[in-house]
């Protein structure tokens, strides 16, 4: 306490002290909206709101190898970035490839960077309903770029559709815009390996795999019992 005048005064110290940690106060809960603003449009589905990496269950082998990778994938993104390293998750349904795809984009999206969410279904679609008729509100180079611009794309269930040329094509242009930006992606299919090969066709496996990139097995049952 000092003496001003006759007037007491707190100690100047205390108070930048009190200062400082009301700015530090003030910039963690920024960070923590901006981070929740990320999170909301990154497109992550209602049903995996709070799915972390830490929250995923690893007591086999293969799913702690599973666990291991995609938390080296997270923690090493802005080599991945350098690089344009992509990653495949693969495997049946229900085995928390979705889950692993979306803790790691919630730790990309704490480190700064973009992330998106889509299914090749959704993806498809949107090109179908506004670039395609006499009515169409877009065109296709619009609707890519949205998906060509965040650092990481999670492409979910590729696979599940018929698999026609027509969508071989429009997965291969993306794929190979990302590819030529040097930007990953991360794509999800309930295939094995070689089914991810022969539905995406060889020339967009061969991107997904070029520089480093990785094919990483779910061969467990489904944690839905």
């Amino acid at each position: 306490m000092s003496y001003i005048e006759g007037y007491a005064s707190g100690c100047p110290e205390c108070q930048k002290e009190a200062e400082a940690e009301a700015s530090a106060a003030r910039a963690a809960e920024y960070q923590r909206l901006a981070v929740k603003a990320k999170l909301r449009d990154a497109g992550i589905p209602a049903r995996f709101a709070l799915a972390t990496l830490e929250s995923f269950v690893a007591d086999s082998r293969d799913q702690k190898d599973a666990l291991k990778a995609a938390m080296k994938y997270a923690a090493d993104f802005s080599e991945a970035l350098v690089h344009g390293r992509c990653l495949a998750f693969v495997g049946p349904p229900g085995t928390g490839k979705t889950h692993l795809a979306v803790g790691i984009v919630r730790e990309i999206l704490a480190q700064g960077h973009s992330a998106l969410i889509t299914t090749v279904g959704d993806y498809v679609r949107e090109i179908k309903d506004q670039c395609w008729g006499k009515d169409k509100e877009s065109t296709e180079s619009v609707v890519i770029a949205k998906y060509r611009a965040p650092d990481l794309l999670v492409l979910d269930e590729v696979g599940v559709q018929f698999g026609s040329q027509t969508e071989e094509n429009l997965i291969f242009t993306l794929i190979n815009k990302r590819y030529e930006d040097l930007k990953p992606t991360l794509v999800i299919s309930n295939e094995v390996e070689d089914g991810l090969e022969k539905y995406l066709g060889r020339r967009t496996f061969d991107r997904l795999k070029d520089g480093g990139g990785l094919i990483i097995p779910f061969p467990w049952e489904s944690y839905r019992g």
